[in-house]
């Protein structure tokens, strides 16, 4: 349970993450997403992760792009450029790496390639919170 710091991704990450099929639409991931009260998806294809789609990409395609949510596939407009993280790292790692990168999600892959959950900023909070660790 405890990494370099203390805490590993794996005893913080979320272990049921939303996911949509990249057949999808963007209606129907919008309507997943508000549902489960998310601000991101897992995009998968036949249980392989292939992509995020999150609210700002959302607002990008649905406002800026005017894509047409009933019909737009979700895996022909996610970000597909994912960085990932090892359940067995340290969550002051993967804070360095979202505060690096400037994202606030990392899909979490086990060592046979398999996604597994995903830890939020959200999640590194409330495992810190109160916590000596990073202050």
């Amino acid at each position: 349970m405890t990494g370099k710091y203390g805490v590993k991704v794996s005893s913080v990450m979320n272990k049921d993450p939303v996911t949509i099929d990249v057949r999808g639409t963007l209606k129907e991931t919008a309507d997943i997403m508000m549902d489960r009260g998310v601000g991101s998806i897992l995009v998968m294809d036949r249980n392989v992760l292939k992509g995020i789609m999150t609210e700002r990409d959302m607002v990008r395609e649905l406002g800026q792009r005017c894509r047409d949510p009933k019909t737009t596939e979700v895996g022909k407009v996610m970000t597909t450029n994912l960085f990932t993280v090892n359940p067995d790292l340290d969550i002051r790692e993967a804070a360095s790496q979202m505060l690096q990168r400037d994202i606030r999600r990392l899909p979490v892959i086990d060592a046979k390639g398999s996604m597994i959950g995903i830890i939020t900023e959200r999640d590194i909070l409330r495992a810190t919170h109160g916590s000596s660790m990073f202050w």
